[in-house]
């Protein structure tokens, strides 16, 4: 049987987290199920780099686009969800604050749903005892794993939405989501494969946020 051909990418600002590399050097290179290359990069604008590394990806014969960002490391394998065979898997990360609306958490998952309304996004919520694989809405680029269907049919595939005044009012990775469900595919979260997430943080912040959060105020 011939092995899945995967692009992993590896895009970074000129550094990268030293769990970062241990993941991919100690997890990801000695994985012999897959036929693997690596792609590191760093141009800028960062969307450009992503869109650019897709074009890449397109010009190759590969079957899967594997994502990890500088500042993230998976604490399982990416490579298995492969073998899953779904269009998009994200593998949640914690990132900061509510996206437009809902209720108030100063950490959650970068795996959102739509709400209510339908016009914005919020934090999944897992119920008890449901099974890890969820789909959702939407996940954030900083790892995930893309099967080349969904590549072939997203045009311009992470770029930003932005509003009549020039600001930002949906991030790549996110309007990639929503183009690829408008085009039939399905999105989903694994939540036995989570990243961890390095940020420098300010801890006064972070004690000013806990304590907001504790309070029910943003």
């Amino acid at each position: 049987m011939t092995k899945p051909r995967v692009l992993l990418s590896l895009p970074h600002t000129g550094t990268t987290h030293v769990a970062n590399s241990a993941a991919v050097e100690n997890m990801m290179l000695t994985d012999q199920r897959v036929q693997l290359h690596v792609a590191r990069s760093s141009a800028r604008p960062v969307e450009s780099n992503y869109n650019t590394i897709v074009r890449n990806f397109l010009a190759g014969d590969w079957d899967y686009w594997i994502n990890l960002d500088d500042d993230q490391a998976p604490i399982k394998n990416p490579i298995d969800l492969v073998f899953l065979d779904k269009d998009v898997i994200g593998l949640p990360t914690p990132t900061t604050g509510p996206v437009k609306s809902g209720s108030y958490q100063p950490l959650n998952f970068n795996v959102y749903d739509w709400d209510a309304t339908g016009e914005s996004f919020v934090p999944h919520q897992v119920a008890a005892g449901n099974e890890a694989l969820q789909e959702v809405d939407a996940v954030g680029s900083g790892c995930w794993v893309v099967a080349r269907r969904v590549l072939e049919a997203v045009e311009k595939p992470l770029s930003s939405v932005w509003d009549e005044h020039g600001v930002r009012i949906l991030g790549g990775d996110l309007s990639f989501c929503v183009k690829a469900k408008k085009a039939g595919f399905k999105i989903y979260a694994h939540y036995e494969y989570p990243c961890r997430h390095f940020k420098t943080v300010d801890l006064y912040e972070v004690m000013r946020l806990l304590a907001a959060a504790k309070a029910g105020k943003p």
